[in-house]
């Protein structure tokens, strides 16, 4: 029962931090751009 409820917890924890690193990833990348845009 523990084991279950730690594995689910575990992937949840993964899947939502894989999530959060695209979207800081996508994030970081339009940041780039716009300095980039602003240094030209």
């Amino acid at each position: 029962m523990i084991y279950k409820l730690t594995t689910k917890y575990l992937t949840n924890f993964f899947l939502f931090s894989a999530k959060w690193g695209k979207i800081t990833l996508k994030a970081k990348g339009y940041l780039n751009k716009k300095a980039l845009l602003l240094r030209t």
